[in-house]
């Protein structure tokens, strides 16, 4: 098989690594404000998202109104109808998809906050770390020379 050239590395030393990037971020707040307002987007206004399907939904009404006034037919109402339905639905899924991002954002504001108001975290004990940490980091990726945070924010 392949032979791993990855050093090994002490899960102390890694532990290490980590709370002192943290402990950075601590100490200046305006790194987690740099990387959360690289991701930050224009806020997201809902409204007229919800106009637009509400004049689709008026218009998925005139067209039953005027089946049931026997104006159409039933195919030409299921052809005309099924485009409507669909944009409705990619409006929802929009609208979804949005908001999960808005509430990332405000994590990732929590999490400022929740640095700021704590203690040093490198005086704090293990259980406490452990939870900013799980809190504060995605993954950690170990390579050659280097070892790798991925923030989950």
């Amino acid at each position: 098989g392949e032979k791993c050239d990855t050093p090994r590395y002490k899960q102390e030393d890694i532990d290490n690594k980590i709370i002192a990037e943290i402990y950075r971020i601590q100490k200046e707040p305006s790194i987690i404000e740099d990387m959360i307002s690289d991701n930050k987007q224009e806020p997201f206004d809902i409204s007229a998202f919800e106009n637009q399907i509400e004049n689709l939904q008026k218009k998925l009404q005139k067209l039953s109104n005027l089946y049931m006034a026997d104006m159409v037919t039933m195919d030409e109402l299921k052809k005309q109808s099924t485009p409507i339905q669909f944009e409705i639905s990619a409006i929802k899924e929009k609208i979804i998809a949005e908001t999960q991002e808005n509430s990332q954002q405000l994590a990732a504001e929590n999490i400022k906050n929740i640095l700021v108001q704590e203690a040093d975290i490198r005086t704090m004990g293990y259980d406490e770390q452990k939870k900013i940490v799980n809190l504060l980091i995605e993954k950690v990726e170990v390579s050659i020379d280097d070892v790798r945070i991925y923030w989950a924010f």
